[in-house]
């Protein structure tokens, strides 16, 4: 069609005259509306149409367009029409207004076939359940913007439609930090529900996570008993070994509290432990777990330990500790404690009660039997890895026995402990936190 445009210009000389300097095109749509995107789409592609015809096969000569714009307008119109119509869209009036800012003014119809529905759906490396849920806004995020860009475009041509919206989808993953470390693939199936899957896959240069570590801490329950919590958070966060980094930090909020809802839903101990907490970090490549565990219903302690040497006048080269309670109101607990050391030969048996202030705190105080004397015991955690003890009788007599203590924790059960007696004595000690 553009061929009549240079023939209906070679056909009628003209003197060269005001010659025109820009073209715009205005557009309006009945029946309906266009997205952004699809808008600027055809803005450009009409746009230059227009300015191969006007500019180029008529050269631009405002004169002769003013002395012919009848037969411009209705060339222009075939020429438009042809375009508009493999994209769904109907030309229904063109007017032509020249000048030195030439206006080219178009109403389309939409066809009824178009886009209603968006759906998308992100597959990032065989997408477990935990990972899928962490890309739910992502995907709304990226739906939202396909509304707004696309809304309403015909889908008439696909390949045309498709273009628009591997172009629309790439400018957004491109704005979300999370996928920077992937590269993806996307996949649209056009039609009035249109279906967007993208297939995500780390860069071969993307720094992985290789490896987690899991610490668990409770003043109230033995290591032996969180056993079960550590193999369900084992579990969950084994789906994240081979993620890029990047991508895990930037979802590090979300996965931190689907990983409590997961020991919750799955896990007995945690879920009869309301005041759980449970906090992630990342560590280069490694993902490490920091959970505390209180229960609210009992109160368990059991321990090994050996003296790295002698101490004070007796045979004391270690002991064995261990204690049951039941709290009994509010942070309140009574509990039954005993210490054997094998040296003496003895066993300290305590009653007492116990109060629970906080994940950091337990503070108790009771009376030992063989000692026939109060013992006042406490534990406060300084940091994830190290606290102080104590454990006092009241009596001098017992001096000897008296403890206070500065522990470091190796990995939850294995410690390294630095204790001094009341008498003077100062030694080492490892221990097991059974």
């Amino acid at each position: 069609m553009l061929c009549l445009l240079a023939i209906l210009w070679t056909a009628t000389p003209a003197d060269a005259g005001d010659r025109i300097e820009s073209i715009a095109v205005h557009l309006s749509f009945e029946g309906g509306f266009v997205g952004n995107e699809t808008m600027s789409r055809l803005d450009e592609a009409l746009t230059a149409v227009a300015e191969l015809a006007i500019m180029e096969q008529l050269g631009g000569d405002l004169d002769y367009i003013l002395g012919h714009s009848g037969e411009v307008s209705g060339i222009l119109s075939d020429v438009i029409s042809a375009a508009l119509t493999s994209r769904g869209f109907d030309l229904v009036e063109l007017s032509l207004d020249p000048g030195a800012q030439t206006t080219v003014s178009l109403t389309l119809r939409i066809a009824d076939q178009r886009v209603s529905v968006f759906e998308v759906d992100f597959h990032v490396m065989g997408n477990v359940p935990r990972i899928a849920e962490s890309v739910t806004m992502d995907e709304q995020r990226v739906v939202n913007r396909l509304y707004e860009t696309l809304a309403s475009t015909p889908f008439d041509d696909k390949q045309w439609l498709t273009s628009l919206v591997h172009d629309t989808v790439s400018d957004e993953l491109a704005m979300m930090p999370a996928y920077a470390d992937f590269s993806y693939s996307i996949v649209t199936e056009p039609g009035e529900t249109t279906r967007v899957v993208v297939s995500f896959e780390p860069l071969p240069e993307a720094l992985l996570v290789s490896d987690f570590s899991i610490s668990l801490r409770s003043m109230t329950l033995t290591n032996l008993q969180l056993r079960p919590a550590r193999d369900s958070l084992a579990y969950y966060l084994q789906s994240f070994i081979d993620l890029p980094v990047s991508f895990v930090s930037n979802k590090l909020s979300h996965f931190q509290q689907g990983a409590m809802g997961y020991l919750n839903n799955n896990c007995a101990l945690v879920a009869q432990c309301p005041d759980s907490t449970l906090s992630l970090r990342i560590d280069v490549c490694a993902i490490e777990a920091w959970i505390n565990l209180d229960s609210t219903r009992f109160l368990y302690d059991a321990q090994l330990r050996l003296d790295l040497w002698e101490h004070s006048e007796y045979d004391i080269t270690g002991k064995l500790s261990a204690g049951a309670g039941h709290f009994i109101g509010g942070r309140w607990a009574a509990f039954f404690h005993a210490d054997y050391r094998p040296g003496l030969e003895r066993v300290n048996p305590m009653i007492g009660v116990a109060r629970l202030l906080g994940p950091e705190t337990l503070l108790s105080a009771g009376y030992d039997l063989q000692a026939e004397s109060m013992r006042l015991r406490g534990e406060h955690h300084l940091r994830r890895d190290v606290y102080l003890s104590a454990d006092i009788y009241t009596e001098d007599d017992w001096d000897y026995l008296s403890e206070l203590a500065l522990h470091y924790r190796l990995h939850d059960i294995y410690e390294l402990q630095l204790v001094s007696t009341m008498d003077g004595e100062v030694f080492a000690a490892i221990a097991a936190d059974l």
